[in-house]
């Protein structure tokens, strides 16, 4: 049963619904989970039920429509504050949290929410891109964490606990989003009008890894073009590593200026590299597989003088371990060279076994 058009997350719901009725709702909440899975748009509605002004907070389900609801959805209530990472930087800067100048502790995310809520019942502050908080930015947030004011909620978003300073995550409450089903990842694609029909959600939806955002990756015919030119590379043994390196490089940085695009497109191609390696395996076994994949897999079985299979299962670790330095916030130009440099000595290593 969907939280009206979030999907996936009732056992959330439900949990916030009990400590609601206990009157036991902590004040600081860390959202963490794969990046596409709803955790922003759990934590607008979630700012929606606390200050619907038609419904008790019991309930925790908003009207929708009444003017504090509206205000909200469009992100104009005074009682709300939505603090997102600028493009053009690496981190939140500390004046999104503390103000700027002369204006320092008169004004950003610490002030407002210690002020009085203006219409609402709670003042509610939401940090959207918590993976880009630095040592700075956390210790800016400290006082704030250990003494939050009264009637005050404040949520963290990130997409790994592994990103968050012990300061952030000794003093939160983590909440957990898992991926969605393949079910619901068509019915948000299908809600939010971003496909046509419920055959090209379905589609999507199945190579998805239960996230909306890699699901949209699917119809990024450049990603998909970019992924099978990395496969017809494998297939050859000979593949130089050195140039694919330049060659990723270079196709991640046109993903966009944003660092969260960049990084994005770089997982994505990550997931479908590892998607690849498992046809090779599969198709070495019989397995009927990924049909995309299979015609450059039964050609890397060819080439590789029976050293395929194991060069694909040692590959898929060295994708996972590139990912998870992307997680990280290793800079992408070292992931990517380290990836090619670790895909470079796996090959060597191959080889010399056949």
């Amino acid at each position: 049963m969907a939280w009206g058009p979030i999907q996936g997350h009732d056992k959330i719901v439900a949990m916030f619904r009990r400590a609601i009725e206990r009157n036991r709702l902590a004040s600081t909440f860390l959202f963490v989970g794969p990046e596409g899975i709803g955790k922003s748009r759990f934590a607008k509605r979630f700012a929606q039920a606390l200050l619907c002004t038609t419904r008790s907070d019991a309930e925790l389900e908003p009207c929708g429509t009444c003017p504090t609801c509206k205000q909200v959805q469009s992100g104009n209530h005074p009682d709300v504050t939505w603090i997102q990472k600028p493009e053009e930087r690496s981190f939140l800067p500390v004046r999104l949290f503390l103000g700027d100048g002369e204006q320092r502790g008169k004004e950003g995310l610490c002030h407002e929410i210690s002020m009085k809520p203006q219409s609402g019942s709670r003042k509610i502050a939401v940090i959207e891109d918590a993976d880009y908080l630095n040592a700075e930015g956390a210790n800016s947030l400290l006082k704030l964490l250990e003494e939050p004011p009264p009637r005050s909620v404040l949520i963290l978003i990130c997409t790994s606990l592994d990103r968050q300073l012990p300061t952030i995550r000794s003093r939160c409450q983590v909440i957990r989003f898992s991926p969605l089903s393949d079910d619901e990842v068509a019915q948000v694609l299908l809600n939010q009008e971003l496909v046509e029909n419920q055959k090209d959600a379905q589609s999507l939806a199945e190579n998805s890894k239960g996230s909306v955002t890699q699901a949209l990756a699917g119809l990024d015919q450049e990603l998909t073009d970019f992924s099978q030119q990395l496969a017809q590379a494998w297939s050859d043994p000979r593949f130089s590593s050195v140039k694919l390196a330049a060659e990723t490089l270079s196709f991640v940085d046109q993903a966009g200026k944003e660092s969260r695009q960049r990084r994005l497109r770089l997982k994505t191609l990550g997931e479908k590299s590892i998607d690849f390696f498992r046809t090779v395996q599969q198709t070495q076994l019989g397995v009927t597989a990924n049909s995309s994949w299979e015609p450059t897999a039964s050609n890397m079985l060819k080439n590789w003088s029976g050293q395929a299979e194991y060069f694909a299962e040692e590959a898929i670790e060295v994708t996972i371990e590139m990912m998870q330095h992307v997680d990280r916030n290793v800079h992408l130009t070292t992931a990517i060279e380290g990836w090619w440099d670790q895909m470079a000595k796996t090959r060597e290593k191959c080889l010399q076994q056949a």
